[in-house]
């Protein structure tokens, strides 16, 4: 909060089309267009195009290791024709095997203790 009693207030712009993000504390936006994915250590935000084309049936993206996936990534699936179905290479996602995304605009964010993955 500012010393005035005003919130300070920061905000994010993304230009249509892109994965560019002009928030510097945003390391790298990812879009996916196909049926699988894999989520590499560098990804902070993965958008899931579940209406793309290429996309013919539930997306199945698999998380990086838990020991690499350091903060909190961000899950989005922002289309209605396809399911998200996010599954970790090992441990748990909250003591499941997997955690669907099934709406349109519906998004999770996700972090690991270096074994296992958990919803904040």
């Amino acid at each position: 909060q500012a010393a005035s009693g005003n919130w300070d207030s920061t905000y994010t712009t993304v230009s249509a089309n892109s994965a560019t993000w002009s928030d510097n504390s945003l390391n790298n936006v990812t879009t996916v267009t196909s049926n699988t994915y894999t989520q590499t250590t560098d990804t902070t935000h993965t958008i899931y195009n579940d209406d793309d084309a290429g996309v013919t049936s539930d997306i199945v993206a698999t998380l990086m290791a838990p020991a690499d996936h350091t903060g909190t990534t961000v899950h989005k699936k922002v289309g209605s024709s396809h399911n998200v179905v996010i599954t970790p290479p090992s441990g748990l996602i909250d003591g499941a095997a997997s955690f669907t995304l099934q709406f349109k605009n519906e998004s999770v964010s996700i972090f690991s203790d270096g074994t296992n993955f958990f919803i904040a």
